[in-house]
């Protein structure tokens, strides 16, 4: 923050307390990883990037139940629900109506796969 940022995302799990700390003493934002964080630096908190972990397990358990599971790479995406952000009442103040509109623009460009976002793998 001290570089001139407003925000920073941290995208180190539970080890990014650091990062939370430097929002509330220097009043600037962080974007969370994993889980919704906001409750480690209440209004400080931009957004969070979510895992839908519960999502792919849901589905391998599904698979294994009807015997359809084969091992290998399962990708659960913004379409499977397997990743997400969050954007509730804690911190609806933080984003404008028009960034939370293009956000949801550009959500739906990639579900529909317009846009294509690359692998990391």
């Amino acid at each position: 923050y001290n570089q001139g940022v407003e925000v920073i995302f941290h995208a180190a799990g539970s080890t990014g307390q650091g990062v939370f700390e430097a929002a509330r003493a220097t009043n600037k934002l962080a974007i969370g990883v994993d889980s919704d964080q906001n409750d480690e630096a209440p209004g400080h908190v931009l957004t969070s990037m979510v895992k839908g972990v519960n999502t792919a397990t849901f589905d391998v358990i599904q698979r294994v139940q009807n015997h359809t599971f084969k091992g290998g790479i399962y990708s659960f995406g913004l379409k499977e629900g397997g990743v997400g952000y969050i954007y509730d009442n804690r911190n609806r103040a933080l984003i404008p109506d028009s960034a939370r509109a293009r956000v949801e623009e550009l959500k739906q460009e990639i579900i529909a796969g317009r846009i294509k976002v690359p692998s990391t793998r």
